[in-house]
């Protein structure tokens, strides 16, 4: 699999300004892991989780973003953080 701290090193992304994830439940595995210090290098994160797939994949991204500053909205089934500490 994939960690997303990987990519944006080997990518050299200090900060995303927009991240979109629509990882076909996939995301599970993402928050499951407990390594979601990448999101605090995101400006804007554009996610669809996929609830029907994984069940708890809502309360696990909840969970993560508990850790940023952050505004929430909610736009058909996108989910959309703005993250406060790096956005005005």
């Amino acid at each position: 699999g994939f960690c997303i701290d990987t990519i944006m090193s080997d990518m050299e992304i200090e900060i995303a300004d927009l991240l979109k994830l629509d990882i076909e439940g996939g995301e599970y595995s993402v928050f499951n892991e407990g390594n979601a210090g990448w999101l605090k290098r995101v400006r804007v994160l554009i996610i669809e989780l996929h609830e029907f797939i994984n069940p708890g994949v809502t309360e696990l991204f909840q969970k993560a973003i508990g850790s940023i500053r952050h505004r929430q909205v909610i736009m058909g089934e996108n989910v959309i953080i703005y993250n406060l500490e790096l956005t005005r």
